[in-house]
């Protein structure tokens, strides 16, 4: 049978003139996007990752990993069936067991979809743009923290739309100013003045500080953007240096002072400016002097605000989903330790530091004995928990600042000590095994005892110019052989390279 389309919602038009107002449709590479499927690919495990738009009849691609094509139908589209569902993770473990994509063009043919797993990307209202999608052409499925990984970079992509949206509306205040500007210059000339300096700075509210006073006056966009009726009594009754945060006075104290003194041409600074309601606002500020008395003294300044709240919070945002971003990049999703790229990371830097203070660096290689046997017995869920488990014991055997656990791959763990010698590895192994012992995780088909126990093999290197980082793990891996070949719940050294 051929490939089953998605059904289409009632507001499916009002989406699509959404998402065509962002203008975004056939627009050029941007690094932004890219880098949001670049992580979808690296965090999924997924050869294929995407930022699909569903336009009226195609789905369009912002960015893309592993696909040439730029657009497919939105008939063939798995992405179209994922707006159906905008607040969970679309998936379609095998492409080819399920009857609406068994027989469709892109599980057929190139690019031979088998797994796919997408995040709806909503936008003000909960208008579903497309998805954040990743596609492997093998079955499979998204651990949780994957998924939740797919939904943050859908939450990220939805808040460059926003920014995108009110950039291009900043753009036409500024435009509208500008006509405004020109019109009125022709009416009156203090009317050309202020107008002028909108048409500069692109601006919304005007404010005008005779400087010998510190009278200051406002207009009435001003004014509402503090909270302030037009024609009540507003913030000009007050001295206006009371409306900047603290924080941010002295930045703008000197800003001031600068232009006041003529070391720079325009006054010009961000800051916060407390709004009637007690909460503060951000604002782009603009002025420039324009009187001075004979003796050069400024005597009024005339400036500008503009309303940057918003932008500065989709700011803040897209700077903590990048910081959560990091954090699920270097982090084992199951056991919460390090991954094996944050240990790589972490070798090579302190292998530097190593070679530049010639001081010891320390490795421990760690196997959970009999492994295998406990996921047989007991299954692979409780295999997960035993990992879990024994993360957080390797863990608190790890007490001094900057020694590092991850998770090296499977049931093997790994443990960087910085600046310890071999008394002192060998100290932290044996912590690690009587917590173990003291622990006693239940593992009856263990043949070394009746509990989850460990294999340690322990290494100490300097790091010199002609000694790689493989050094270390070699000398450790060899030992952890020989903990192994001793019998298992025990720890064994390496000899000094």
């Amino acid at each position: 049978m051929p490939a089953v389309p998605a059904a289409r919602a009632e507001n499916d038009a009002d989406r699509v003139a959404h998402l065509r107002r962002f203008e975004i449709l056939d627009s050029l590479p941007e690094g932004a996007y890219d880098d949001i499927v670049a992580l979808a690919s690296q965090l999924c495990g997924a050869p294929i990752a995407l930022i699909s738009l569903v336009d009226a009849e195609r789905q369009w691609f912002k960015a893309r990993v592993g696909l040439e094509a730029q657009e497919t139908p939105r008939d063939l589209a798995f992405c179209d069936h994922a707006l159906l569902r905008p607040d969970a993770v679309f998936t379609i473990p095998d492409a080819h067991a399920d009857p609406r994509f068994a027989d469709n063009p892109l599980v057929t043919g190139p690019p031979h979809i088998r797994f796919y797993a997408g995040a709806p990307i909503l936008v003000e209202g909960g208008l579903p743009m497309g998805t954040v999608c990743v596609i492997d052409t093998q079955p499979r499925l998204l651990a949780p923290a994957q998924a939740a990984a797919l939904q943050a970079l859908a939450r990220q992509t939805a808040a460059l739309l926003a920014l995108r949206a009110h950039t291009r509306l900043a753009q036409q205040q500024a435009a509208e100013l500008a006509k405004t500007s020109a019109e009125a210059q022709r009416e009156r000339q203090r009317s050309a003045e202020l107008l002028d300096l909108v048409l500069r700075g692109g601006n919304l509210g005007l404010w005008d500080i005779h400087v010998p006073s510190s009278v200051w006056t406002a207009n009435a966009r001003e004014l509402e953007m503090l909270g302030h009726a037009a024609d009540g009594a507003g913030p000009s009754t007050t001295d206006w240096r009371t409306l900047i945060h603290p924080d941010d006075w002295p930045q703008v104290r000197a800003a001031l002072q600068a232009h006041l003194g003529g070391a720079a041409p325009a006054f010009q600074c961000e800051h916060r400016m407390r709004h009637r309601a007690g909460h503060w606002i951000w604002v782009q500020s603009h002025a420039v002097v324009v009187d001075r008395s004979a003796d050069g003294q400024p005597l009024r300044v005339v400036g500008t605000h503009r309303d940057v709240t918003r932008r500065k919070e989709a700011e803040a945002e897209i700077e903590l989903a990048h910081a959560r971003l990091q954090q699920l990049s270097t982090t084992d999703a199951l056991t919460g330790v390090g991954n094996r790229r944050h240990f790589d990371d972490c070798l090579a830097r302190e292998w530097a530091r190593s070679a530049r203070t010639h001081q010891p660096l320390a490795l421990l290689m760690i196997d959970i004995d009999h492994f295998k046997l406990y996921n047989d017995r007991y299954g692979h869920p409780a295999g997960d928990d035993c990992l879990r488990r024994v993360a957080e014991l390797i863990t608190a055997c790890a007490r001094r600042g900057g020694e590092i656990v991850a998770r090296y791959g499977g049931e093997e763990f790994a443990v960087l000590l910085p600046g310890t010698p071999i008394d002192g590895a060998r100290a932290v192994a044996q912590r690690c095994l009587q917590a173990l012992r003291d622990g006693a995780i239940e593992h009856l088909a263990s043949p070394t005892d009746g509990v989850v126990s460990l294999s340690i093999g322990v290494a100490v290197r300097v790091a010199g110019k002609s000694i790689e980082p493989k050094a270390l793990t070699d000398a450790a891996d060899a030992a952890l052989y020989e903990a192994k070949r001793g019998g298992r719940d025990r720890l064994a050294v390496g000899t000094a390279g």
